[in-house]
């Protein structure tokens, strides 16, 4: 058999050659896919997997109120309607769910500026924007109780020069530098220029103490996920659920594709 393939390669080089390659193309082109498809699975687990959630509930606002808010200064950003602490907690106790929190997420236009602001729950544990407080790189996390400090993002702290303890102004008032973050990845659903205690950032926006817009949810297994998007649906009306899956679809499914 040995001779007999060794003659057929030596006659029909070309042929040999040409189906030697077809099948190294057809072994690399599945090997990309597969990878592609791995790779974009991890793109998606990593926005939420950052910050310990599962689930980002927001809720979409009403076109007139939309319409009605400003364009210049303090603001939530467009589309988006408060929900409350009371309505985070109140999805607590839904079968699989095993942690909640809540934050509060800003855009300050200010005349030559625009920045981005995340109020932080100090009281959540394990889920959510408190996270932040692992990505600490220079200064310190808040203090309990602490007011008017906010943390700075490290790509935003380079490029404006602002270091711990310097003073920053945000909103039109002064907060006190405390700390420099590094996002992992720099893609986490928590990404923001400043992060402000929760009581701040409401101040800033002139919302009720218990006031948020984005709802934070781990769940305990990943095949609940759609179950416990449905019952919150169920519970709060109408909502905007962003999941491992939803940023799948939004990238194009290549993933279910490979």
């Amino acid at each position: 058999m040995t001779p007999y393939l060794i003659a057929e390669l030596r006659h029909r080089i070309g042929r040999a050659l040409g189906t030697l390659t077809g099948v190294a193309l057809g072994v690399a082109l599945y090997i990309a896919l597969i990878a592609t498809g791995d790779a974009f699975r991890e793109a998606a687990r990593a926005p939420l997997a950052s910050i310990g959630a599962d689930i980002l509930i927001s809720r979409p606002a009403m076109q007139a109120g939309a319409t009605a808010q400003t364009t210049r200064g303090m603001r939530q950003p467009f589309g988006l309607a408060t929900l409350t602490l009371a309505e985070a907690n109140s999805l607590s106790d839904i079968d699989g769910v095993g942690a909640t929190s809540g934050g509060l997420l800003l855009w300050d236009f200010a005349a030559a500026s625009y920045q981005t602001l995340l109020g932080i729950d100090l009281s959540a544990d394990g889920v959510g924007p408190a996270q932040v407080e692992d990505w600490v790189v220079s200064g310190r996390f808040f203090e309990p109780d602490e007011g008017d400090a906010a943390l700075v993002d490290r790509h935003y702290a380079a490029f404006f020069g602002l270091k711990p303890g310097m003073p920053v102004s945000i909103g039109g008032r002064e907060f006190n530098l405390v700390g420099v973050v590094d996002v992992p990845g720099g893609n986490s659903a928590s990404s923001a220029n400043f992060y402000l205690p929760l009581a701040d950032a409401q101040s800033l926006a002139n919302l009720p103490a218990d006031e948020i817009n984005q709802i934070y949810l781990r769940v305990d297994e990943a095949t609940q996920v759609e179950n416990i998007v449905a019952e919150s649906e169920s519970r709060l009306g109408e909502i905007s659920a962003l999941t491992e899956e939803s940023i799948v679809q939004v990238m194009g499914g290549i993933a279910q594709v490979s």
